[in-house]
């Protein structure tokens, strides 16, 4: 029989630290999910002398899954590696871990609301755009015009304007912030940070705003889901749980932030299957809000202070009015 090799230490704890968990109707997602945490494990404990898009990538959906910790690691790597040129060598010439790491920096603040961090890595990101003025990264434009308005929502935020107008100037063809998701998931995603990117991204349509207090969730599930569970949803000092369950056009969405010194604001925007809303019910009230049809679906809107669990209830219907827009009666 082979012989086991226990896991490192370093990768026990980036494996604790991998705390969000989903599950769903369809059975794979927690495993699929689960494989992926094993995986990022696997790749931050091994975090080689120099950075990678690898690394980066991984510490990215570490980001997501809880691990804070690996972020800021890989930024002082890559911050120890830059050169003066403002670049960050990969191992290859086709490896370029230069805009990963402004995305990484970004997502960073969005995540945990860390701001001395960000300020440490300020002059590093400054250099790097500068170097990519005068030499765009290779990597796709609409990747660039992201990671450029993402920075810029940290450089607002640390009074860094004029970085934060210029950023938004160039950035001006940046792709909508939620990728449509696809109405029933397949198996596209070839290793474990597209994985995370696949469920927390475009199916849950999570975004934080750690230094603003602020979650946004606009998931847009597969319609054969009439169930599942996200639990370990952490930003800044907050925590979140999210529960779904449907009874055929009856959408019942259930959110409790577990944990955090103040209540969070939660923009909840989930895209229900449906071209009608026949009825919205806000904790046991009816209420009236504004959805909007999306692709084939309904948009539904809305805000609340995670103060106490909400429960939101959402029917759906059919009869869409010319539009795209339905505004239910007032009660």
């Amino acid at each position: 029989m082979p012989e086991q090799i226990s896991p490192s230490p370093a990768h026990s704890r980036h494996l604790r630290a991998l705390r969000l968990t989903l599950t769903a109707t369809d059975p794979t997602v927690a495993a699929a999910l689960d494989t992926a945490r094993h995986e990022l494990a696997a790749t931050l404990a091994a975090t080689p002398p120099t950075p990678t898009t690898t690394t980066l990538r991984a510490a990215l959906a570490a980001l997501a899954l809880g691990d804070d910790l690996a972020a800021t690691q890989l930024l002082r790597l890559c911050a120890a590696h830059q050169t003066p040129a403002g670049t960050i060598p990969g191992p290859s010439a086709a490896d370029d871990p230069t805009r990963l790491y402004l995305l990484l920096l970004a997502r960073y603040l969005a995540w945990t609301g860390d701001f001395g961090t960000l300020r440490e890595h300020w002059p590093h990101a400054l250099s790097a755009l500068a170097h990519y003025r005068s030499a765009p990264p290779h990597t796709g434009a609409a990747d660039w015009a992201a990671t450029l308005a993402e920075l810029a929502i940290a450089a607002e935020s640390i009074g860094d304007q004029a970085t934060a107008a210029l950023l938004q100037a160039e950035s001006a063809n940046a792709p909508a912030a939620h990728p449509r998701a696809p109405s029933e998931p397949g198996e596209p995603r070839k290793d474990a940070a597209d994985i995370v990117v696949y469920y927390i991204d475009e199916i849950l349509g999570v975004h934080p705003d750690a230094p603003r207090n602020r979650l946004v969730l606009r998931p847009w599930l597969p319609e054969s889901w009439d169930h599942l569970e996200l639990a370990g949803l952490r930003f800044g000092d907050a925590e979140v749980t999210l529960r779904y369950r449907r009874s055929g056009d009856r959408h019942h969405f259930t959110i409790e932030q577990e944990s955090g010194a103040v209540p969070a604001r939660l923009i909840f925007e989930p895209a229900i299957p449906a071209n009608r809303l026949v009825e919205a019910i806000v904790d046991g009230q009816h209420a009236e809000l504004d959805p909007i049809a999306e692709d084939g679906r309904l948009r539904v809107p809305i805000q609340v202070v995670l103060d106490t669990a909400r429960e939101l209830v959402f029917v759906g219907g059919s009869n869409l009015e010319r539009g795209g827009r339905v505004r239910l009666p007032v009660r």
